[in-house]
């Protein structure tokens, strides 16, 4: 190729997703030797004081969340800012992250660009006539995408994908080096529980305290913060085993890993996008060796069940949630055994480097295809 790639990565948040920004950081360490342009779109929709990033273009509208109508209103604003951003930057690759996004970018992107739709998570509302709306609406938008990237394995399923160029990139920690040994001996003391990132979904978090409120063999961290944490710490006064750290830097993760016996990441399974996502906890477990707790009636769940390789529970009933742990806390060699089939297992797992290869690949041939480079 010896014309520049240029690239235009479109989010509908600012700071852009953490995904976003290391797929497009794969991208520029790809095409380094042969020349690149990398830039981004994003909609800073609480007014933020934010200064100038270099390749950065930013709408800066305030949306806030629950105002439906004027959500759609800001909407059409950010369709004609990225209309006019894709006139000036005239990028060959647009990458469009969420449906969203997707449906603006289908409806500006030219005969001669390459639309990649970043599918983060799959259109999910509680309402099952709007969720057939907006599948209904993905897929005419989908008429006009050339690539389809899957964050999880499982999305694959749902979509008609012969139609289309489509890789699976899941959002793999990227690391220097295998722990995967590091943390196999199983302590007789206390079971050390952790929460780790943005405290959300409430209503589960509680029934996850409530489960092990008081109970001497048990110690319950949350590392991280969120809109829920003021209501979890309310409702977790006068426990003594409960323990809030707060806010922590990416690179600390290690640390709460390596102190722990085992993470929570059961989320909500009523949620449609749920069902089928694929937790970064499930990556970050197999790496450090941690079993995870995850939610049954999940492909994830149904996946790990299978496998043996961590536990399932309905997140929704204390009484299940309190005798899984519990059963742990009594037979901790069952938890060695775990630890030792997510060893096996993990060799299986390709990593962020190879399912990036099989992406660039893809996204390679649609290029030579087009010509346009």
């Amino acid at each position: 190729m010896e014309q520049t790639v240029r690239f235009l990565v479109i989010d509908s948040a600012y700071p852009i997703n953490t995904r976003n920004t290391k797929i497009a950081n794969s991208i520029c360490e790809y095409y380094s030797g042969k020349g690149i342009q990398m830039s981004f779109c994003a909609w800073n929709r609480e007014n933020k004081d934010i200064s100038a990033l270099p390749n950065y273009n930013i709408y800066k509208k305030n949306s806030p969340g629950g105002q439906l109508l004027k959500k759609l209103f800001n909407l059409f604003g950010y369709f004609f800012y990225l209309k006019k951003c894709n006139i000036e930057i005239k990028p060959h690759v647009i990458i469009a992250s969420h449906w969203d996004m997707l449906l603006l970018s289908s409806i500006f992107k030219k005969k001669s660009q390459i639309l990649v739709y970043e599918n983060l998570d799959i259109p999910s509302v509680p309402s099952k006539v709007l969720l057939a709306i907006l599948k209904g609406v993905e897929r005419l938008t989908l008429r006009n995408t050339d690539m389809i990237v899957f964050a999880s394995r499982f999305y694959e399923s749902l979509y008609k994908c012969e139609k289309y160029s489509h890789v699976v990139l899941e959002n793999k920690p990227v690391f220097t080096a295998f722990h995967i040994d590091k943390n196999m001996e199983c302590e007789s003391g206390k079971l050390n529980i952790s929460y780790i990132g943005g405290v959300r979904y409430l209503e589960i978090l509680k029934n996850l305290v409530s489960a092990v409120r008081d109970n001497p063999n048990i110690n319950l961290y949350f590392h991280g913060e969120g809109h829920d944490l003021k209501a979890l710490k309310k409702y977790s006064e006068g426990s003594e085993n409960i323990y809030f750290t707060g806010r922590y830097e990416y690179d600390e993760i290690e640390r709460f890993y390596q102190n722990s016996d085992i993470v929570w990441a059961a989320y909500p399974n009523k949620d449609y996008n749920v069902k089928y996502a694929i937790s970064n906890k499930f990556h970050e477990s197999l790496y450090y060796t941690v079993p995870c707790v995850f939610s049954e009636k999940t492909c994830l769940g149904d996946l790990v069940t299978k496998r043996e390789i961590g536990f399932v529970v309905n997140p929704y009933s204390v009484e299940e949630i309190r005798e899984l742990l519990e059963g742990i806390v009594v037979n901790r060699k069952n938890l060695l055994s775990v630890k030792n089939r997510m060893k096996n297992y993990a060799i299986e797992e390709k990593d962020w480097e190879s399912q990036f290869k099989d992406f660039i690949n893809e996204l390679e041939k649609l290029i030579d295809k087009n010509n346009n480079v």
